[in-house]
């Protein structure tokens, strides 16, 4: 269990976690590869994406010493099982799934369910999720996160789907303890022309605005 509390405290340390979810696995990777460089705490690979599986296992060889590798989009038992074993090192869900979270948890892996009322994100609560995906978190704004947190301050609630660099700052200040962004990394035309570099930028612009956002 050690290995997960380092793991996770790195992920909130810098505050994004860089979400990839495209039609090229070869795209896929290049995009890991450029939030990486960009300075991102964990990489998620939606399981949406070609050889998702096979993209999770090669950037935990090459670079889980460096990032946080995990899986996204992981729906029951036993895709969570696949990805474990390709050595995702968190696993979240867009919704609640007992099976799913319990698997996580007795692994070691970081459990991050998806969630939406406030009665769905007291459940996956006290079911010993590490994070909260409040999801989809643009469709009610930071302030529903700052109404959730008054009464219930203990929950660790992350926001994710739409989160762009124009409001990164505002859903940290509001209490998310984290971001996950995912189209806002890649400037536009950026993969047209396969200017990795401007992901990179882009990453690190992110990690930048999370830390200032913190600090004020």
């Amino acid at each position: 269990m050690h290995e997960k509390a380092t793991n996770l405290q790195r992920m909130i340390d810098c505050g994004v976690i860089a979400i990839v979810r495209t039609q090229s696995a070869d795209t896929a990777r290049a995009i890991a590869r450029a939030a990486i460089t960009g300075g991102a705490g964990g990489i998620e690979i939606t399981l949406t994406t070609p050889d998702g599986l096979e993209i999770i296992a090669e950037l935990s060889r090459e670079f889980g010493q460096r990032c946080i590798i995990g899986a996204g989009t992981v729906l029951n038992a036993t895709t969570c099982t696949a990805a474990l074993r390709a050595g995702a090192k968190f696993i979240v869900s867009p919704s609640y799934d007992p099976q799913t979270l319990q698997l996580a948890l007795k692994s070691g892996a970081i459990s991050i369910p998806g969630a939406f009322t406030p009665a769905e994100i007291l459940t996956v609560s006290r079911a010993g999720a590490d994070l909260i995906k409040v999801f989809p978190s643009t469709s009610v704004g930071p302030a529903y996160f700052r109404d959730l947190l008054r009464p219930l301050p203990h929950l660790k609630l992350i926001a994710t789907g739409g989160v762009t660099m124009n409001d990164a700052a505002e859903w940290i200040q509001s209490g998310s303890i984290l971001v996950g962004v995912g189209g806002d990394l890649i400037p536009e035309g950026a993969i047209e022309r396969g200017d990795w570099d401007a992901v990179s930028a882009r990453t690190a612009a992110f990690v930048e605005t999370v830390r200032l956002a913190r600090v004020r």
